[in-house]
């Protein structure tokens, strides 16, 4: 088969990376049908931890240097959009602006900050980073988990926008940051383990809550419908009920 053609490169050794990226899709669906914070922050956090793995994982299969360096330019797109669009949509679609407008196109303006920092890092990384043993400015990996702790704030417009400004600035800080091995790895799987559990456990609790309400309202309407009584024949020749 000819190595130019995209189909030679679809390969299972990188199913982590393509998870990721389904993590993050179904992450903006449920943003948008649920309206869940706390759904759309697990799956996030779920992103992040494939992303911790995808580079471990691919390398249990024998690879040439050319599928290793497509393997990180995939994974680096990827990361784009999860860690970069994905995270301020669901932002978006969750976030209460009300009628403000001013408000929206602020906002706007420190996700557009946001994305700039994250693919200008991921650039950057693939060209002098991606053999180093340390990251210079906070990876956006876990850019992502912090704001995926953050969704459990479920925080105004005005507060978001300054914690996108933040993390656009640490994204791109000459910052020297040693990647994670031993004990600094099991403290980052610890945290990501708890974000998702928590946030699923919220959204359990969201979820029946939900249905609470919906059992509370179908209840009341029987109670009501079960006290009003049809007209009889004296009340029409009387002229109604009164």
């Amino acid at each position: 088969m000819n190595n130019s053609q995209p189909l030679h490169y679809l390969h299972y050794r990188n199913a982590l990376t393509y998870g990721s990226l389904l993590a993050g899709l179904i992450a903006v669906i449920t943003a948008k049908e649920l309206s869940s914070w706390h759904i759309s922050g697990a799956l996030i956090a779920a992103s992040v931890a494939l992303d911790t793995f995808d580079g471990r994982f691919s390398r249990l299969f024998p690879r040439n240097n050319e599928q290793q360096a497509f393997g990180l330019q995939l994974d680096s797109l990827v990361d784009a959009v999860v860690f970069g669009f994905v995270l301020v949509v669901c932002m978006y679609i969750l976030l209460d602006f009300g009628s403000s407008t001013s408000e929206r196109l602020w906002w706007s303006g420190a996700a557009l900050a946001y994305l700039v920092s994250a693919l200008t890092r991921l650039g950057c990384y693939n060209i002098h980073q991606a053999d180093e043993d340390h990251f210079v400015g906070i990876p956006t990996t876990l850019t992502a988990l912090l704001l995926s702790t953050f969704f459990f704030l479920n925080a105004s417009p005005g507060f978001s926008m300054l914690v996108l400004f933040i993390c656009a600035y640490a994204m791109l800080a000459p910052i020297a940051i040693p990647r994670p091995h031993s004990v600094a790895l099991a403290v980052l799987l610890i945290w990501i383990t708890l974000v998702i559990a928590l946030h699923l456990l919220e959204a359990g609790s969201e979820l029946r809550r939900g249905r609470g309400e919906a059992s509370s309202y179908i209840t009341n309407h029987l109670r009501s419908a079960s006290t009003y009584s049809l007209p009889t024949s004296s009340d029409h020749a009387s002229g109604g009920i009164k």
